[in-house]
């Protein structure tokens, strides 16, 4: 286990500073921006519902979830996969004292961080740029009220855990076709199919790519995040857990 917290740490330290990261955090600030200068002069976020905050983060959501979210989850996947290839660092295993398992693992585990802490720099944009707009637009009453701590803590968890399916499948793909392009464009065919069939297939929980989409959808529709996002989110992590396995074992196999 100290082996594999290492290879963590090891992970973060080398990419703190690559393109990957600075990618995600910038990303993360130019939509945020886009979706303050959205609601500041169309005014779109305010037709639907009285309560300020709950509207607020809806629009976020609601802007994000449904084609940004999983196009940057499987861009930083395959990038981060894709600096490995250009600098043949994967050649490391073949000489490094560290299970391949363990290397394999954890730079998958570095990912769904990089991810992770990404929308929670979204959420907390989010929040600022909340407090911003009620001080632009008093009438709006987000300086007055506080923002539902519980429906903002739940988007957050449950946006990261629909998405772990689909990101250790790209990170696999990603890993086992060096190209980029190869690894970029499987992922944007998932999504674009999971986007066209979304409404008339019944076998689509079938598809990891469309977890982001549904959970969007059961959202806009009104459903109880328990009895339709948590579901999504069961079968996102039990995916996680076997691309994560089987993807190691194509790895292995290939590698032999």
């Amino acid at each position: 286990m100290s082996s594999f917290r290492r290879s963590i740490q090891a992970e973060i330290l080398k990419g703190k500073n690559s393109f990957a990261f600075w990618l995600a955090f910038i990303g993360t600030s130019g939509v945020a921006l886009s979706l303050f200068f959205l609601a500041l002069f169309d005014g779109i976020v305010w037709e639907e519902s009285p309560n300020s905050w709950r509207a607020w983060v809806h629009f976020h959501y609601a802007g994000t979830d449904f084609m940004l979210l999983p196009l940057f989850v499987i861009i930083i996947a395959s990038l981060v996969t894709y600096q490995e290839h250009r600098n043949h660092l994967w050649k490391h295993w073949y000489v490094s004292t560290v299970s391949r398992w363990h290397l394999y693992a954890a730079k998958l585990v570095y990912i769904v961080l990089l991810f992770s802490a990404s929308h929670l720099y979204f959420v907390g944009l989010l929040l600022v740029s909340g407090l911003l707009f009620g001080i632009i637009q008093p009438d709006t009453q987000l300086l007055t009220h506080f923002p539902d701590v519980a429906q903002l803590g739940g988007l957050a968890v449950q946006t990261i855990t629909t998405i772990l399916g689909m990101l250790a499948l790209q990170y696999w793909i990603s890993y086992r076709f060096r190209s980029f392009i190869v690894a970029l464009g499987f992922g944007v065919i998932g999504f674009v199919t999971a986007s066209l069939i979304i409404d008339t297939n019944d076998h689509i929980l079938w598809h990891p790519y469309a977890y982001p989409l549904l959970y969007v959808q059961a959202q806009s529709l009104g459903e109880s995040t328990l009895a339709a996002s948590s579901n999504l989110s069961f079968y996102s992590i039990g995916y996680f857990l076997l691309f994560t396995v089987v993807g190691y074992w194509d790895i292995r196999r290939l590698d032999a």
